[in-house]
């Protein structure tokens, strides 16, 4: 692949830009509002000096207390994409000024005209970007409705955007102002990448906050990078290859869009993700002046290869994941259900989940070494689907029910750990220190936990055959025709006695040295632990070689 490309449907060439700020070239009109209650403020006009896009911003005077407001109308009609936003960037030079949030201290509006149009609450005194002030861009999707303000009479969808202010007056200058207007899915997009650029975070975020640009999509913040929007790692029609790590990232609070307006998604079979130490959080969803509508998502909509190490995600909502995905350390605190789609999950913590379920599980068999803490009620993991698989080294902590088998349908605690949806039998064979779950089965499911461990022999001569029975009988529990590596493991219930036979390999003359050795047997043989032994293989000295 090439080196890694950046776009959005935000820009001028896709569509996405309706205004920038400049009367003489947006094509529409920018003005004040008509109605008495929004007009204390004065008219809009073109601002040279502190614009944060391109080259000049619309600003006014507020020199009386009360509500003021820059509208752009665009004449036509602007429908907003399905989980978009419309954009706007506003500026508020003296935050002390403004009324709470509560209070509509900053709405963002969206109607027909300058005198019709609906109203919602998006910032105040008391709330993000203040008591800092600055530039800010508000998101808004229109179709969502419960505004907290009508004027006039409005419909959706309509032509005019804006900002309004309701502050005390200031005396001086020009404090109110209002930039670029974008709509659009407010995606940003990363295609491509090589060893030369790979997609990065920095990437993204030179090529959203260019002077020229100025997105709004994912801005560095003291360190930190604040998204929103549609983060689309590849696209249907082309791969990316993005490696980045040891970053932290906040989802922008957005209480006025849809749930899933705020959502990663990774497209196309042959992308390659790979993210080490990725701290991400979304810190709305605990905001007491106004919580966050879209705490944000992550999936893999095509089965890419996906690597997550040591990665955290906080108060996020839903992930899915198909099997080409390997979580390795990997946090998921107070987030919604994982879909894990088959996907490796090594030494991962899921902790404090809200839902009926932390952990929809489609091959149980691929999760080890994770520790499950419940948030006080549900699951942390539900599996619908019959199999045989084993379950190694998982724990958990605060789950409630009786740890072990459960082979009655439709009984076990609601909030157990382990949850059997599948309808029929589902067997987990516990090894490598894990924990029995606890087992609530649904209608028609039973649940055998067989609480194994593991036992390894070590030492061993390579493509010798190992075979392991139930004692004094022809069933073989494990066994394998042509050691690799010295080492043979397999997994047994804990206190199962045991008949194990090991042959050397079968000397091939005439090349030498041919060398034969004494079989070992063993019987009656039980572990209670994980056990690993080094086996001493004596060499048959009474073997005669043909060749």
């Amino acid at each position: 692949m090439a080196i890694a490309a950046y776009d959005s449907d935000l820009t001028s060439a896709n569509s996405g830009e309706i205004a920038v700020g400049n009367s003489a070239t947006d094509g529409g009109t920018w003005g004040e509002s008509t109605d008495a209650a929004w007009d204390d403020g004065g008219s809009p006009g073109d601002e040279t000096d502190f614009y944060i896009n391109l080259a000049n911003c619309q600003s006014a005077q507020f020199t009386k207390t009360g509500q003021a407001t820059i509208i752009y109308d665009h004449t036509a009609d602007v429908t907003v994409d399905t989980n978009g936003a419309v954009i706007i960037w506003a500026f508020w030079a003296s935050p002390p000024s403004l009324s709470t949030y509560a209070n509509g201290g900053i709405k963002i509006l969206a109607g027909e005209d300058v005198g019709n149009f609906n109203a919602w609450d998006c910032s105040g005194s008391n709330f993000e970007p203040n008591p800092l002030g600055g530039w800010y861009p508000y998101a808004l999707d229109p179709s969502i409705g419960s505004q907290d303000d009508t004027v006039g009479t409005t419909s959706y969808p309509g032509s005019a955007f804006g900002i309004a202010i309701n502050a005390t007056a200031q005396a001086r200058g020009y404090p109110f102002a209002v930039n670029a207007v974008r709509v659009g899915r407010c995606t940003l997009e990363v295609t491509a990448g090589d060893a030369t650029a790979y997609g990065t975070f920095s990437g993204m975020e030179t090529f959203d906050t260019s002077t020229n640009q100025r997105y709004g999509l994912f801005q560095n913040i003291y360190g930190s990078y604040r998204w929103q929007g549609l983060m689309s790692l590849g696209v249907t029609a082309t791969a990316v290859d993005f490696r980045d790590g040891n970053v932290s990232i906040g989802v922008a609070n957005t209480p006025n869009v849809s749930s899933t307006f705020n959502k990663i998604e990774i497209h196309h079979a042959s992308s390659n993700v790979e993210w080490t130490n990725v701290i991400m959080t979304s810190p709305g969803v605990s905001n007491t002046v106004a919580a966050t509508a879209s705490p944000g998502s992550f999936e893999v909509v095509d089965n890419a290869t996906v690597v997550l190490t040591t990665c955290s995600f906080t108060d996020l909502t839903t992930f899915i994941f198909q099997s080409n995905t390997t979580l390795d350390g990997t946090t998921f605190r107070r987030c919604g259900i994982v879909t894990q789609g088959g996907a490796t999950m090594t030494s991962c913590t899921v902790d404090d989940c809200a839902e009926t379920h932390a952990i929809l599980a489609t091959n149980p068999g691929v999760i080890s070494s994770s520790n499950f803490i419940s948030g006080g009620s549900g699951h942390a993991v539900r599996c619908d689907t019959i199999g045989t698989y084993t379950w190694s080294g998982n724990t958990d902590t605060g789950y409630t029910g009786t740890r072990g088998s459960n082979l009655v349908s439709s009984t076990g605690s609601l909030d157990a750990m382990f949850y059997n949806n599948s309808g029929g039998l589902i067997t987990l064979n516990v090894t490598s220190g894990g924990q029995q779950p606890s087992v609530r089965n649904g209608a028609g499911a039973t649940t055998q936990i067989n609480a194994n461990i593991s036992i390894t022999y070590n030492n061993l001569i390579n493509n010798s055959e190992i075979r392991v029975y139930i004692a004094g009988t022809s069933t073989q529990i494990d066994g394998i025709e042509n050691v690799t590596g010295n080492s043979f493991t397999w997994s047994v219930g804990s206190g199962v006695s045991m008949d194990i036979k090991i042959h050397g390999p079968i000397p091939t003359p005439p090349a030498p040295p041919a060398v034969a050795y004494i079989p070992i047997e063993q019987y009656g043989v039980s572990f209670t632990t994980d056990t690993a032994l080094d086996i001493n293989q004596k060499i048959n000295r009474n073997y005669r070689d043909p060749g």
